[in-house]
């Protein structure tokens, strides 16, 4: 009995873990096959093993009892591919790295010693052959990714922000940044961006309506918010630890408390949509043609929409003209707008109106 279940568990764990861990040609269509032997009735193979069993043997002994079990057992491959396959490629990935850097001080305590270059000449090739075989050759992290592990084993950013992309955007749409917000004479609506972090979701006793706790970090500190059910409704979407986004709100001040009562909440990546009421063009007054004009009007009408267009017209220590466009010239805020008018007008000349605070 004891020999069969260790067989069947460290057989079908093997098993398993090739299933749901390793990339191989035909992988799927053979699980598949190992899947439907369970659909086989236990009548239909009996007496096909039987006559096996007797061609090899096997009859009047222990073997058929264990040896089988030693082959891996549809069923437990089945369970235990399912739960390898819901263990984090992350802690894959940490194991590597935790190896690595033990081994990466070990070589560098060896050749300190000279170790390497004393008993072992070319032991530094051999050894690079060897982490080679041992180490996986993993992709880098993307920005993303490589930022929230900075902040989850440190505590705090290293290589980047993850704002530092949207720092333009503030600029333009947020009214304040968390620092301004403590220095005691802001007052009334508010704007702030950043990364949602320590994001607590209440259900509320008495109606059963959901309501969130959390804190928004910016690029010079966090201040707490409060999202009351009603604003929750429409924002759920957008609440998650690590996204960012733009909260407007009523900001309560006390003696030593800072909190803003959230009433919208949007994307950054998706803020000039949800939050421009109109786009601003630069142009320099020495570059204004009946080409550039035309070339203008071109991008514009590829983007209509609810937006009012203001042309900048300026000439260096000269003067500076803001003039609306006709109504015909409206557009929609998007980031495609923003290439196709660059493209026509330079980089940096075009920039959006955040509609009021209310």
């Amino acid at each position: 009995m004891i020999i069969s279940v260790t067989g069947e568990v460290l057989s079908s764990a093997v098993v398993a873990y090739a299933f749901s861990r390793l990339q191989w040609k035909g992988r799927d269509i053979l699980f598949v096959i190992v899947i439907a032997t369970m659909m086989l009735p236990g009548q239909v193979t009996l007496i096909p093993i039987f006559i096996l069993y007797r061609q090899i043997g096997w009859l009047d002994t222990f073997l058929p009892l264990t040896v089988p079990s030693w082959v891996g057992n549809a069923f437990y491959i089945f369970l235990l591919r399912q739960y390898f396959m819901t263990i984090s490629k992350d802690m894959d990935e940490a194991a590597v790295i935790d190896g690595a850097l033990e081994y990466g001080q070990k070589c560098r305590a060896d050749r300190q010693a000279g170790q390497g270059s004393l008993f072992s000449p070319g032991a530094g090739q051999d050894n690079v052959g060897k982490i080679q075989e041992r180490y996986p050759d993993l992709p880098e992290w993307d920005e993303k990714t490589r930022l929230a592990h900075e902040k989850a084993s440190l505590g705090f950013y290293v290589t980047g922000h993850p704002l530092e992309s949207f720092r333009e955007l503030l600029g333009e749409f947020a009214t304040h940044s968390t620092v301004q917000l403590r220095e005691g004479s802001v007052q009334g609506e508010v704007a702030v961006g950043g990364i949602v972090t320590d994001l607590r979701k209440r259900k509320s006793r008495k109606t059963g309506a959901w309501w969130a706790l959390l804190r928004l970090e910016d690029l010079e500190g966090l201040v707490e918010v409060l999202v009351f059910p009603k604003t929750y409704e429409g924002c759920q979407k957008y609440l998650e630890n690590d996204r960012a986004i733009l909260l407007s709100g009523k900001l309560e001040t006390d003696e030593d408390r800072v909190r803003i009562v959230a009433s919208s909440v949007a994307p950054l990546e998706a803020l000039r949509e949800s939050r421009a009421d109109a786009v601003q063009v630069r142009l320099e007054a020495a570059d204004l043609d009946a080409d550039l004009v035309t070339r203008l009007r071109e991008a514009v009408a590829a983007h209509h929409g609810e937006a009012q267009l203001f042309l900048e017209v300026a000439r260096h220590g000269s003067f500076r003209l803001v003039a609306k466009a006709e109504p015909a010239l409206r557009v929609t805020p998007s980031q495609s707008l923003t290439r196709d008018l660059e493209a026509v007008v330079g980089s940096g000349r075009v920039r959006y109106r955040a509609r009021p605070i209310r």
